[in-house]
């Protein structure tokens, strides 16, 4: 992998975004939709004061994984899992946001211990049970309100993402990226 450097007012959306989250490590939270002035803000904010970014380029055999069917056994995302993963399958679908604030038809990105995958939204979808577990224990706190006073009296935890699980699946048919 190499690492291309970037201007920060030639940076895309995307690129600003990637830098946020996973080098200065800010939260994705609430910077999905947000634009490009704001993620130069947000960056500077967290004291980053160089005029450019770096960011690691994914190989190509690595990108985006779109084969037909009949190439699904040869996918490159099958041949680059990690070693220890299982091989073990779940079927789910990530319904699609439409308030926007979560996303709103982007995909949705899990890192399982380094290793990045992005799931389609608003499609069932085959993704290893090691990207099930973490996806599931996506959550976000939600304040718990008195009725009478409005106070905050607490937090609980609310799934993050409006996944459903379909079940276990025997096949492999993916539109999962990696990246």
């Amino acid at each position: 992998m190499s690492t291309r450097r970037i201007s920060l007012e030639e940076a895309k959306t995307e690129e600003l975004l990637t830098f946020c989250v996973e080098i200065l490590g800010l939260p994705r939270t609430g910077l999905h939709n947000a634009k490009p002035e704001t993620l130069r803000a947000r960056i500077a904010a967290a004291g980053y004061d160089k005029d450019y970014i770096e960011l690691t380029e994914v190989p190509v055999e690595t990108q985006r994984v779109n084969a037909p069917k009949a190439e699904v056994a040869a996918s490159p995302f099958r041949n680059n899992l990690p070693a220890n993963w299982s091989g073990k399958r779940m079927r789910v679908m990530i319904a699609e946001d439409v308030s926007g604030e979560k996303g709103g038809n982007n995909h949705v990105y899990v890192g399982v211990n380094g290793f990045p995958v992005h799931i389609p939204r608003g499609k069932p979808i085959d993704i290893p049970v090691e990207v099930h577990r973490v996806l599931m224990s996506s959550v976000e706190l939600q304040p718990i309100k008195d009725p009478e006073t409005m106070a905050v009296t607490g937090y609980r935890e609310v799934p993050y993402y409006p996944v459903s699980t379909l079940g276990p699946s025997d096949s492999f048919e993916d539109d999962l990226s990696l990246g």
